[in-house]
């Protein structure tokens, strides 16, 4: 029978949890803080859009804000597209 050590076996403090340093906290902040902007962007275009889009998208205005929370972090990332509310 052979046993197998691992570096976090042999020295415990090799290992840096950066959740709990104060780095892995401002930057968990700041990824929320942001990911929270991006659902608020992407709430605010789809509301943008009348009932006829959302409907040919297959969606209700309720459905909004369920989508938008349920989105992944890299759908979120898309550029929202909804009509300019500029007129030329």
């Amino acid at each position: 029978m052979s046993i197998y050590l691992t570096k976090h076996m042999l020295d415990p403090t090799s290992h840096k949890d950066t959740s709990h340093s104060l780095r892995g906290r401002i930057g968990h902040l700041i990824g929320a803080s942001f990911r929270q902007w991006q659902r608020h962007r992407m709430t605010a275009s789809l509301y943008k859009l009348d009932d006829r889009m959302l409907a040919d998208i297959g969606l209700w205005r309720g459905d909004i804000p369920r989508l938008v929370e349920d989105l992944t972090s890299r759908e979120l990332r898309m550029n929202p597209i909804a009509p300019s509310s500029s007129k030329k």
